[in-house]
């Protein structure tokens, strides 16, 4: 069941999300079909900055935890300013539920910062991170075992789905039987343009 398997965590910095994450992605469940799901919120405020949807990379330096799309709860500052230290250009990333700058997004670096351009650069001290499948906490007196409301509509879906990829098949035996036919057809036409 989705319930059973949802699991909620915070931490409090970077290396211990990302040392959580390195551990999971190496255990066999991973390969199982498991997820391992993150939001990544302000740490200020707990505003939503990105998911893991979007994640691209993450880096220890500089600390950043790098995705290609933010929600609407993050705003992009239209200035542009210089990190001499780095030989880049940025805008600020603010987080619109307390106004901390959470991150920056660079429009033009040095060679040894060009991964990070283009891309959302969230500061890995600027945010916590939630990864969901971490919940160690129930409900109590609910069976999470049994068989739960999404599972009965997953399974009412699925079985419509397997009738339409077998539909497919059958329609896709039928293009190539009259594909061959019309081949069949043109060579006899050809054959007799020959002829004549």
């Amino acid at each position: 069941a989705l319930y059973a398997q949802t699991r909620i965590c915070f931490f409090a910095n970077f290396e211990t999300a990302h040392a959580f994450v390195q551990e999971m992605a190496e255990d066999q469940s991973l390969a199982l079909g498991l997820n391992t799901s993150f939001v990544l919120q302000c740490k200020s405020c707990s505003v939503v900055l990105g998911d893991s949807l979007h994640f691209v990379m993450a880096s220890n330096d500089p600390s950043y935890v790098c995705v290609d799309a933010i929600p609407s709860t993050v705003v992009l500052s239209e200035q542009i300013q210089v990190c001499p230290s780095r030989q880049a250009f940025f805008k600020a990333l603010n987080c619109l539920g307390c106004s901390s700058v959470v991150g920056r997004l660079y429009t033009s670096t040095g060679d040894d910062m060009d991964k990070f351009r283009n891309v959302f650069c969230l500061d890995a001290d600027q945010i916590k991170t939630f990864i969901l499948g971490t919940v160690t906490q129930k409900v109590p007196g609910r069976d999470t075992d049994s068989e739960s409301e999404t599972d009965v509509i997953s399974n009412a879906v699925q079985l419509p789905l397997e009738g339409a990829v077998s539909q497919l098949g059958m329609l896709y035996e039928r293009i190539v039987q009259t594909l061959g036919e019309v081949d069949n057809r043109l060579k006899k036409l050809e054959c007799k343009q020959e002829t004549k």
